[in-house]
């Protein structure tokens, strides 16, 4: 099953879009200036700095030299997420081990709003699915492997809301080869990302399941498409994908046995 966020959306508040929409702005800029936020919102600047004002308020952004960046509480919010959750820290576990065993990156992904949402990732400091990031489904291996166990309604719900973009001239951006490529994947075990989701980047992912039966999230391993190839890409990275996946879905197994 899909998260309830992928399935149904109740009434939404414009106030509280904006202020997400100005706060994603000054993320992706690298922080921002007021008039930087007119300009690229096209927002009528008493309404930025209100937002602004707002937001600075709450700690969610912070101000230096009339300069909006992300506030040290959003870091915060988020460590207390990923930290309350034991599933989660035994997820961490199994990256750092999994990226160990093949010498090269590894993460770990959940489904949140229809999107992947990278909860831990590798050593790697120049890995663009780093922690925290947002990436669609249908481009990368985890996404695949995930929509692969999910019923066919949830995928539809999927590309309803977020669609197929292409990202390079290798995603699959037509609905019916990808419902043929989940079913692929479900007879493999895991999924591939060949270049889909970012130029010269391979990725090899693989679900992974609570005790039960619904997606707990994706195992996934990638990097340079010169280095992910051949044995390391069809043999060695699956089965240590195989054994993680498994020995995860065991620990959680285990966890929630002694802990109910």
């Amino acid at each position: 099953m899909a998260d309830e966020g992928t399935r149904e959306i109740g009434r939404v508040l414009e106030t509280t879009e904006r202020s997400i929409t100005v706060l994603q702005a000054v993320k992706e800029m690298d922080g921002a200036t007021i008039s930087d936020l007119v300009q690229e919102l096209d927002i009528a600047k008493s309404t930025v700095h209100a937002h602004l004002s707002t937001l600075q308020k709450h700690g969610l952004l912070a101000k230096e030299n009339n300069r909006y960046h992300l506030g040290l509480r959003l870091f915060h919010l988020g460590q207390h997420v990923r930290g309350d959750n034991v599933k989660f820290e035994l997820a961490g576990e199994t990256v750092e081990d999994l990226a160990e065993m093949v010498n090269e990156n590894a993460d770990f992904t959940v489904v949140e709003n229809g999107r992947l949402l990278t909860i831990h990732n590798s050593t790697n400091p120049n890995d663009p699915f780093k922690s925290g990031g947002y990436f669609h489904m249908h481009s990368t291996a985890a996404g695949k492997a995930i929509l692969a166990a999910l019923p066919r309604e949830d995928v539809e719900l999927v590309i309803e809301r977020h669609g197929t973009p292409e990202f390079t001239e290798h995603t699959i951006t037509e609905t019916e080869e990808l419902y043929d490529t989940l079913e692929e994947v479900r007879k493999r075990g895991y999924a591939y990302n060949d270049q889909e989701a970012a130029d010269s980047l391979r990725g090899v992912g693989t679900v992974v399941n609570n005790p039960d039966g619904s997606v707990f999230g994706a195992l996934s391993v990638g990097g340079p498409a010169y280095r992910i190839q051949g044995d390391l890409l069809h043999e060695k990275i699956p089965a240590a994908l195989r054994d993680k996946a498994a020995e995860l879905e065991e620990k959680i197994e285990e966890y929630e046995r002694t802990n109910i």
